[in-house]
């Protein structure tokens, strides 16, 4: 499963990688609907899903490095995301709930925070980094604890699912 922003449903090297359905949680109103396709210039969950699960030796693009994986693409922080994606941690939880309950095994989350306080985009960036060199660690809103928790211990038949971030 893929939180990212758009997805080329229509990709020659990803659209038999698709499953038959898709989350889309950016928007503004909040409201969630199943189209992840991508718009205007957020592509990125299409280039991540391309490295995950391209379909090989089909004399198109490239090969994934799971290239007979199903992709289920959950389009998160499209458009700029959700006005609550870093302070509420709803969207961001919701979207891990869904994944997890439409059967993920693996979800890749390809992008990040921005940077300072983790959940806090307006955080005075002065305090950063500390005298020791040390970042601050911010602090997880409940519903975002609580879904990671129900991901890593619920997911894949209580086995849990394994959730990769992106590193930068």
């Amino acid at each position: 499963r893929v939180l990212d922003d758009g997805f080329d449903l229509a990709h020659l090297d990803l659209s038999d990688r698709y499953a038959d359905n898709g989350f889309d949680i950016s928007s503004e109103s909040g409201i969630p609907d199943d189209d992840p396709t991508y718009e205007g210039g957020d592509w990125h969950g299409t280039e991540t899903a391309g490295v995950i699960a391209a379909t090989g030796f089909n004399a198109t693009g490239v090969i994934g490095v799971c290239p007979e994986c199903t992709i289920l693409p959950v389009r998160l922080i499209g458009g700029g995301g959700p006005t609550t994606l870093y302070s509420s941690g709803s969207a961001v939880a919701a979207a891990l709930e869904w994944a997890v309950d439409q059967g993920a095994d693996v979800i890749n989350n390809s992008w990040g925070p921005p940077d300072g306080n983790a959940l806090d985009p307006d955080h005075d960036m002065a305090l950063w980094p500390r005298a020791d060199g040390d970042r601050p660690a911010g602090v997880l809103p409940q519903v975002l604890a609580d879904a990671l928790s129900y991901a890593v211990t619920l997911g894949r038949g209580g086995k849990g699912c394994v959730i990769t971030w992106s590193s930068g």
